[in-house]
């Protein structure tokens, strides 16, 4: 029993830099957190692309240090590294997601017609800083159904239930 209670806190130290990317984007955005069977394939995902850049950051730092000589590259610069590199790529990506900067760019190139928001209406509504919004019931008179038929879209929603 205590082989595995080994095992399962190496393994998440391993996946640490994973969940604390995971933990920050999904705290620094309006995203719904996800459930525990993808967070941990989340995790690991990310925890692949910070372990290949803390390797090459160990390539660069190695190189200069035929240089000058800061410090010695051991395990506590590696876990330093991959902590700090989680950190930034957390933010970036947080910052790419919640101003929609990523998926603006692939519509620019027609690759998408998707926001990076986690809902249509939080899309459209953050295009007008200043705009109310405004239910309408069905039900009420002519009129009220007459500007809900004809008025015009930003955009078609693909999830009625969720905007």
């Amino acid at each position: 029993m205590s082989m595995i209670t080994s095992e399962l806190i190496s393994l998440f130290g391993f996946l640490l830099p994973g969940f604390i990317t995971s933990f920050l984007f999904y705290s620094l955005t309006s995203f719904p957190k996800k459930s525990e069977f993808e967070a941990v394939v989340i995790a690991l995902i990310w925890t692949i692309v910070i372990n290949a850049l803390v390797e090459l950051l160990e390539i660069i730092c190695t190189a200069m240090g035929s240089l000058f000589i800061i410090g010695e590259w051991n395990q506590a610069s590696k876990t330093i590294a991959s902590m700090s590199i989680a950190l930034i790529i957390s933010l970036v990506w947080s910052c790419l997601y919640s101003n929609d900067i990523l998926h603006k760019w692939l519509r620019k190139w027609k690759i998408t017609n998707q926001t990076s928001y986690p809902s249509e209406w939080y899309g459209i509504l953050s295009l007008f800083q200043n705009a109310n919004c405004v239910w309408v019931s069905f039900g009420i008179s002519f009129w009220r159904k007459l500007l809900i038929l004809y008025g015009f879209s930003i955009c078609g929603l693909s999830n009625f239930l969720q905007g």
